[in-house]
């Protein structure tokens, strides 16, 4: 294995993304390491070992390349334009026209708020569908999804056949008032 795919390994428990640039005057490879949040020392040693002597790093806090790239993509999608600075925590803005005929412009606003969940970078954000502005906050987006997949999630594990046993002997031995009230 080398030294590229170990890094890659280490870095996604730690949610950074790694891109390895190759100079191309000197032939030289550097690191530079993304990440949403400001980089623990313990995990920057932890990376450094994992790349050889020769090759130059450095930690950077903003979105991962593959963040924004993705949101290009998205906005593109739908004849969208990107506002504020790209870095900035609190200056992006998403324009976007009142209606698309490409694809669904609530599709489009749903992909971008899961990408920012899983990058973190971005803790408010505003997109604009024509002139109604919508604006998004990570905390509240995690909240929304929580309660979405809390609705809609019931069982973890299918139902066995002992599930079925037990339901059948309670509805055998309860008082049918009982199971009537409790419903």
């Amino acid at each position: 294995m080398n030294w590229k795919s170990t890094l890659a390994r280490k870095c996604a428990p730690l949610k950074m993304e790694p891109v390895v640039l190759k100079i191309a005057e000197t032939g030289e490879e550097k690191v530079i390491f993304y990440s949403a949040n400001a980089i623990k020392d313990v995990d920057k040693a932890i990376l450094i070992q994992s790349l050889p002597s020769t090759v130059e790093y450095s930690f950077k806090v903003s979105p991962k390349p593959s963040t924004i790239y993705l949101l290009k993509v998205l906005v593109s999608s739908i004849n969208g334009t990107l506002g504020g600075l790209m870095d900035d925590l609190d200056d992006l803005k998403i324009y976007f026209p009142a209606e698309s005929h490409i694809r669904p412009v609530e599709e489009v606003v749903q992909q971008i708020n899961e990408l920012f969940m899983l990058d973190e970078f971005f803790k408010v954000w505003t997109i604009f569908v024509g002139d109604d502005e919508r604006k998004f906050t990570l905390a509240g987006v995690k909240a929304v999804d929580k309660i979405k997949n809390e609705k809609h999630n019931f069982r973890d594990t299918s139902i066995s056949a002992s599930d079925v046993t037990d339901l059948k002997i309670m509805l055998e031995t309860m008082d049918i008032d009982t199971l009537i009230s409790s419903i």
